[in-house]
C-alpha cells in the first residue's frame, strides 16, 4: 500500500518542527511519557486519512480537529498545520510527497501527481486501524462479544453485512409485531360475530343458518352459500334511518362478554403490575444503578484508555496499572448487572402493557360500541376515560422506574375497574330499557349488524393475511440471510482465528506451544475463546495475564490485517502497544514482527527503553532509525537527541570542523544519558522544581552512586567468599576509575566549546579527545551485549538486590551473606 521515507511536521498538536525519516524501515519513536510521541502518532494518521482518531469518540465533546490539530500558539491559524509524508508505492516503486493542512484535511496535495500513489493514499485512508493504539486492543480482545463483532467487521470492512442484519432483524420484528396486531384484530372480529348469532364456535353454515333465519323472516332470499365477499343484508331496505343499527340480544351479548372478561382482564393487570413491582423493587435497591448504566460506554472508552496508573477519566492516580484495570472491569461487571435488572423491569413493563391491551379490546371496545350505539350519556364518557388512561398507561410503563409512580398508576388503575364496571352497569341499563323490537324489525336490526361485522371480520382476516405474509417473507429473508452470513463469517474468522493462534503461538514459543483459539459468530455477537495450558477454552481475561492479553491483541490485529490487505499490509504504527510484553518474551515478540511480517514497516513508539534496544538488537529495527525524545514544552515541542549514531554525527561536525555543533550534541547526549542512567541507579540529584538540571549535576550524583553501589556489591561478595565476585568488582571499580580520570579531565572542554565566542580556540584535535571521554564513561554503564544501561533489581519498595543489565550479561550481587 504504503511505506513511509520521511515525516515533517509543521505546528501540529504539540510539535512545532520535526522531521525524521524512516526511510521505509521500521522505526522507533523513543521517549517518555509526555514527551510528544503522541504527536508523531496523530501527524501520521492526520496525513494518511484526514483525521485524527485520537479526538474522535466518547469523551472527547467539545474537541474538534480544525480547533485543536493545530498548535495551541498557531490555534487560529489551522493552515500553519501542516504534515508531510514522503511516501513509497511499494509495488510500483513510485515515490511522491504527500502533504494536507488542518485547514483543509479532507484534501491533500501529492507532488509529483503519481497515479499509482494516489490510488495507495486514496486505499490507506480507508483503513484507520493502520495506527493502533494499546487503548484499542481491548476492542478486539477484552471487548463483549456483541462490541468485538462491530469492531473486527469493521476493520474487515465487513459493517455493511453487519448493518443490513440489523435492518433485516428491524424488519422482522416490526412485520411479526404487526401480523401479531392483525391477529388480534381478526380475534376481536371472531367474537363480536360469534356472540351476535349466538354461538359458541364461529362456523360457516352456522352463521348461514342464523342469517337465513332472520331474512326469511323478513321475506328475503336465503343465500346458498357464504364467500368473503357475500352481502349478508342484500335485499334489505335502509330506509331512511339515521342512528346505527340496534340488536337489543346482540347488545345483551356483548355487554355479558364484556362483563364476563371485566374480572380477569383486570385480574391479569394487577398481577402484571405485581410483577412489574417487584422487578422495579430490585432496580431501585441497586446502588448506582443510573449511574452504572449512564456510564457504561464511558468505562468502556476508559479501559480501554488506560496507559499508566493513572486513570485516563478522571486522573486519580493508583498503586499500579493492573489494579486501575481491575477496577475499571469491575465497573463494567456492575453494569452489566444493572442492564440485567433495567431488562428484567422492561419485561415486565411490556407485559403489562400486553394486559392493558386486552381490558381495552375485551372490555372497553364491546362497551363502547353498544353504548354509542344506544346512546348511554355519561357512561360512553366515562368508557372513553378508561380507554385513555389504560392506553397512555401502556405507553407510560417503560419510563416507570420508581415503587412510589408505579403505585400512582396501580391506584388509576384499580379506580378504572370501578368506572368500567359502573359504565357497564349503566350501558345494560340502557338496552334492558330499550323495547323488544317486533320479530321484523328485529330481524332487520339482526341482518344489518351481522352484515356489519361479517365485513369487519373479512377486513381483518384480510389485513392479516396480508401480515402474515411479509412477516413470514421477513423472516425468511432475515434467516437465509444469517445463515449465508453467519457460514461466510464462521470460514473468515476460523482462517483468521488459526493465523492468529500460529502468531500467538511464535510469541511464546516454549511456553504456549499448543496453544489455540476460537472465534466464533453467532448472531450479531462473536465470541473469543482461547486455551489456557491444555485446561480448557476461556475468555482471554479468564485467566491470561495482562501482558499476555496485550500480546493476543496485538497478534489477533496483525492476523486481520494481513487477512484483510493481504499483500497490500505494508504499514503499521503501534503506539506503545507492546508495555505490558513480559520481559521474557521481548525478544520473541521482535522475531515475530521480523520474520512473520517482513514486509510490513512497523513504526512504533514506546517509552521503554529496554524495549527499544530490544527491537534494535533483534534486528527489527535498525541502530539509526530511531527518534529520541527527551522532554518537551509549549513553546519548543518535543526536544530529540539524534539517536543510536549520536556518535557518527559528532564525528561528522568535527570531520566538517563545526566544534562548536559536537560540542552542543555531546552535551546533549550527555545530559540525557546521565538522565537515563541516574533514574536506572536511582541516584539522587538535586531536587529542582523546575526541572532544569545540569550536566555537572548529572554526573556528580551518578559518579557518587555508582561508586557506592561497587562498594556494597565489594562488601557482598567477600560476605559470601566468592573470589569471582570480588575479582569483578574490582575490574568494575578500576574500569570506572579509569573512565572518570579521563572523563574529569576532558569534560571542562565541553562547556567553552559550546558558547559561540569560545569554540574557534578548539580544532578537531583538541575535541576528540573530549568525546572519547564522554563515550568512554557511558561505556561504563552499557552492556556490550544487549546495549541496556545497568539498573538495580529487585522488589519495590525494598532494598535492591542486584545491579545488572536487562540480559543479566553484567550483574553484582548487592545482598550481603
Amino acid at each position: 500500500m504504503l511505506t513511509i521515507d520521511r515525516l515533517r511536521i509543521l505546528e501540529f498538536r504539540g510539535i512545532r518542527d520535526l522531521c525524521i525519516e524512516p526511510n521505509g524501515d521500521s522505526f522507533i519513536v523513543l521517549g517518555p511519557n509526555g514527551s510528544g510521541k503522541s504527536g508523531v502518532v496523530d501527524a501520521l494518521d492526520f496525513a494518511l486519512t484526514g483525521n485524527i482518531a485520537r479526538l474522535r469518540g466518547p469523551g472527547r465533546g467539545g474537541v474538534s480537529l480544525r480547533h485543536h490539530g493545530p498548535h495551541v500558539l498557531h490555534r487560529d491559524d489551522p493552515g500553519s498545520a501542516v504534515v508531510e509524508l514522503k511516501v513509497t508505492e511499494p509495488h510500483s516503486g513510485k515515490s511522491a510527497t504527500l502533504s494536507r493542512s488542518v485547514a483543509d484535511p479532507k484534501s491533500f496535495k501529492l507532488e509529483p501527481d503519481v497515479p499509482e500513489v494516489r490510488d495507495a493514499v486514496d486505499r490507506v485512508a480507508l483503513h484507520p486501524e493502520l495506527v493502533l493504539s494499546r487503548r484499542e486492543i481491548i476492542q478486539y480482545v477484552l471487548a463483549e462479544p456483541g462490541k468485538r463483532s462491530e469492531e473486527i467487521q469493521a476493520l474487515l470492512r465487513l459493517e455493511r453485512l453487519g448493518e443490513i442484519r440489523k435492518v433485516l432483524r428491524s424488519a422482522q420484528t416490526k412485520t411479526k409485531t404487526a401480523s401479531d396486531s392483525a391477529a388480534e384484530r381478526v380475534r376481536t372480529a371472531e367474537d363480536s360475530l360469534r356472540r351476535h348469532i349466538d354461538t359458541p364456535e364461529l362456523l360457516i353454515d352456522q352463521v348461514r343458518e342464523s342469517v337465513n333465519l332472520q331474512r326469511l323472516i323478513l321475506d328475503l332470499d336465503e343465500l346458498p352459500e357464504l364467500r368473503p365477499d357475500t352481502d349478508l343484508a342484500a335485499g334489505v331496505a335502509s330506509g331512511d334511518q339515521t342512528e346505527p343499527a340496534f340488536n337489543k340480544s346482540s347488545a345483551a351479548a356483548d355487554i355479558a362478554a364484556a362483563r364476563a372478561a371485566m374480572d380477569g382482564a383486570f385480574n391479569s393487570a394487577a398481577e402484571a403490575l405485581d410483577t412489574l413491582q417487584s422487578r422495579i423493587a430490585n432496580y431501585e435497591a441497586y446502588d448506582g444503578l443510573h449511574i452504572a448504566l449512564a456510564s457504561r460506554s464511558l468505562v468502556e472508552s476508559g479501559l480501554g484508555l488506560v496507559d499508566g496508573a493513572v486513570c485516563p477519566l478522571c486522573d486519580t492516580r493508583w498503586t499500579d496499572q493492573a489494579a486501575l484495570e481491575e477496577h475499571l472491569r469491575e465497573k463494567l461487571r456492575h453494569s452489566e448487572d444493572a442492564a440485567s435488572l433495567d431488562n428484567a423491569r422492561s419485561t415486565a413493563a411490556n407485559a403489562a402493557a400486553a394486559k392493558f391491551q386486552i381490558v381495552v379490546s375485551d372490555v372497553v371496545v364491546p362497551l363502547a360500541a353498544v353504548g354509542k350505539g344506544v346512546g348511554a350519556g355519561e357512561a360512553n364518557n366515562d368508557l372513553d376515560s378508561v380507554r385513555n388512561l389504560f392506553a397512555g398507561a401502556s405507553q407510560r410503563l417503560a419510563s416507570i422506574v420508581t415503587v412510589e409512580e408505579l403505585d400512582q398508576l396501580r391506584t388509576r388503575v384499580e379506580s378504572m375497574r370501578t368506572i368500567a364496571n359502573d359504565a357497564a352497569k349503566a350501558v345494560s341499563s340502557v338496552v334492558d330499557e330499550r323495547p323488544d323490537q317486533s320479530g321484523v324489525a328485529n330481524a332487520h336490526s339482526f341482518v344489518t349488524i351481522a352484515q356489519e361485522r361479517w365485513s369487519a371480520l373479512r377486513q381483518a382476516r384480510s389485513a392479516a393475511a396480508g401480515a402474515v405474509a411479509a412477516a413470514t417473507a421477513a423472516k425468511a429473508v432475515h434467516d437465509t440471510y444469517c445463515a449465508a452470513l453467519d457460514t461466510g463469517l464462521a470460514s473468515i474468522y476460523a482462517d483468521v482465528g488459526e493465523r492468529f493462534a500460529g502468531l500467538y503461538r511464535c510469541l511464546n514459543a516454549g511456553d504456549e506451544d499448543s496453544f489455540k483459539a476460537n472465534l466464533s459468530p453467532s448472531g450479531q455477537k462473536l465470541d473469543l475463546s482461547v486455551d489456557f495450558y491444555g485446561q480448557g477454552m476461556f475468555p482471554p481475561a479468564a485467566y491470561h495475564s495482562e501482558g499476555h492479553q496485550d500480546g493476543m491483541g496485538v497478534c489477533l490485529y496483525l492476523a486481520l490485517m494481513e487477512r484483510q490487505l493481504e499483500a497490500d499490509f505494508r504499514l503499521a504504527v503501534l503506539d506503545d502497544v507492546v508495555m505490558s510484553v513480559d520481559v521474557g518474551h521481548r525478544h520473541q515478540f521482535c522475531s515475530m514482527l521480523k520474520s512473520e511480517f517482513p514486509d510490513v514497516q512497523f513504526i512504533v513508539t514506546t517509552h521503554d527503553e529496554v524495549w527499544a534496544r530490544k527491537m534494535v538488537s533483534s534486528g527489527l529495527v535498525a541502530k539509526k532509525q530511531q527518534a529520541r525524545f527527551v522532554a518537551w514544552n509549549v513553546n519548543d515541542g518535543p526536544s530529540m537527541m539524534e539517536g543510536a549514531d549520536v556518535w557518527e554525527r559528532i564525528g561528522q561536525d568535527l570531520n566538517q570542523g563545526d566544534v562548536n555543533a559536537a560540542a552542543a550534541r555531546l552535551r546533549r547526549n550527555m545530559e540525557q544519558s546521565l538522565a537515563e542512567i541516574a533514574e536506572e541507579l536511582g541516584a539522587q540529584v538535586p531536587y529542582r522544581a523546575s526541572g532544569g538540571w545540569g550536566l555537572g549535576e548529572f554526573l556528580n550524583a551518578v559518579k557518587a552512586r555508582y561508586g557506592k553501589l561497587l562498594k556494597d556489591a565489594a562488601r557482598a561478595a567477600n560476605s559470601w567468599n566468592n573470589e569471582d565476585a570480588s575479582d569483578k568488582v574490582k575490574t568494575a571499580q578500576k574500569e570506572f576509575n579509569d573512565a572518570k580520570l579521563v572523563q574529569e579531565s576532558e569534560s571542562w572542554a565541553v562547556n567553552p566549546a559550546v558558547h559561540y565566542n569560545q569554540w574557534e580556540n578548539f580544532g578537531r584535535q583538541d575535541f576528540e579527545p573530549v568525546v572519547g571521554a564522554g563515550r568512554a564513561f557511558l561505556a561504563i554503564f552499557t552492556c556490550e551485549k544487549c546495549e541496556s544501561w545497568l539498573h538495580l533489581s529487585g522488589q519495590a519498595g525494598s532494598p535492591p538486590e542486584s545491579l545488572r543489565c536487562g540480559c543479566g550479561h553484567q550483574q553484582f550481587s548487592l545482598v550481603d551473606k
